[in-house]
């Protein structure tokens, strides 16, 4: 077993120690069953008199915490989440109006190329703390992030989005991440500041909108764990927060549109250079027609006034009529609301969401209101299953006993 674990790419030092983990859980797991396989037996038995039922099921008790103790114990971890939840420096900044912007540690938000090297120590620490905000902090702090962190079944139109806008062997194209960026409002990304080159040179050469807002380092004096490791400000610090500067607002009015149904369609055309997203967009629905005339600039204002993960309230302003562009996931179970009164929700860039809103001052809001099947259905099985236990209970009041049966019939 050994030698097939080294065959398979363990280390010399790693294969023999897991080996004899599994060697060891086999033991464990053939002690467990024969003490069950033994008790068994002598219950079966009636050796246990009815008098021993409590010492019976103490025993039985014992050995299932014992088992269940001893399997999961490795996989228990305590941890201060005071500690654990607390702020630092680069989470201070990312998280102010959050709701603005996303943050992005990855370059592929499916892959795990980033900008550091993780082989080196501090780059290794770096992934490590990263990984753990983008799990805890982020959540915890409303901080939106392009990462996605875990997702088994990843959405076709997802995985479609996401091969059009990253480098392909017969497309290397790195500019791609940059447009990436810009149409999922990722503002802010994690990385080493000696890639700040890389990024305006071949990600987005000519016009060069990436640049360095804070550096911070770790400080691991005294650090046993992972809780234990401090971000400090630090001004020649290797690690930063760089700053895209062409990413798109989360809200966004725009006078000029196009309406393409069809999905590669629409993901090339939004991977187009020619095309700038900041001055149109692409509608996916029919039921909105095209501008009559195509405006080069866009005349309107979109500010979010209210934020809440599933409400969002925004202020739109505008001589002409548009689309408001909200850079979030698009699904059927939201709904749009414009001065309270439901309008049909739009998919705009492939994955988005807008809807449009007439020439004028208007209130916006977007809310999650997914159907309440679920929770009927969940009601009416508790009051069917409360309706039948009350059946029994009256049918047992009304059945005579035994013994009062047989007097009546006496009686009789």
């Amino acid at each position: 077993m050994a030698q097939l674990l080294l065959d398979a790419g363990f280390s010399g030092e790693l294969a023999p120690k897991i080996h004899q983990f599994i060697v060891f859980e086999l033991l464990w797991s053939v002690a467990f069953f024969s003490i069950v396989w033994i008790l068994g037996t002598l219950i079966l038995s009636g050796i246990f008199h009815y008098k021993h039922r409590k010492f019976l099921g103490i025993a039985l008790g014992l050995l299932l915490v014992a088992d269940l103790g001893r399997a999961d114990r490795f996989w228990i971890t305590y941890y201060d989440y005071k500690k654990k939840y607390t702020s630092n420096p680069v989470i201070d900044k990312l998280r102010k109006n959050a709701f603005e912007h996303r943050v992005a540690f990855k370059l592929n938000p499916f892959a795990g190329g980033t900008l550091s090297d993780p082989t080196s120590p501090k780059g290794n620490i770096f992934h490590a703390m990263v990984g753990s905000w983008l799990q805890h902090q982020f959540p915890y702090y409303n901080i939106s992030s392009l990462d996605v962190i875990q997702e088994p079944r990843m959405k076709i139109e997802d995985k479609a989005f996401m091969e059009q806008f990253t480098p392909q062997q017969n497309r290397p194209e790195w500019n791609r991440y940059a447009r990436l960026w810009e149409l999922t409002s990722t503002r802010y990304l994690l990385g080493m500041t000696n890639y700040l080159p890389v990024l305006n040179q071949q990600l987005d050469p000519g016009r060069e909108r990436f640049q360095i807002v804070s550096r911070f380092d770790f400080d691991v004096s005294n650090a046993t764990k992972l809780e234990d490791i401090a971000v400090v400000e630090d001004s020649s610090g290797q690690f930063g927060i760089i700053e895209f500067t062409g990413a798109l607002p989360k809200a966004k009015r725009y006078t000029d549109w196009i309406v393409l149904t069809n999905q590669q369609a629409a993901l090339g055309k939004l991977a187009d250079p020619q095309l700038d997203p900041s001055k149109t967009v692409v509608v996916m629905d029919t039921i909105v027609k095209p501008p009559a005339e195509a405006s080069e600039e866009n005349d309107g204002t979109a500010t979010i006034e209210g934020y809440h993960p599933k409400a969002i309230r925004i202020q739109t302003t505008g001589s002409n009529d548009g689309v408001l562009l909200y850079n979030d996931r698009y699904h059927p179970h939201w709904r749009v609301y414009v001065n309270g009164e439901s309008r049909p929700l739009l998919r705009c860039n492939s994955i988005m969401r807008g809807v449009k809103v007439p020439a004028g001052s208007h209130i916006v809001e977007f809310r999650y209101e997914p159907p309440q099947w679920g929770l009927t259905i969940s009601l009416l099985s508790i009051a069917l299953g409360v309706w039948i236990g009350c059946l029994c209970l009256i049918g047992n009041k009304r059945r005579p006993s035994s013994s009062s049966a047989a007097a009546e019939g006496l009686k009789t």
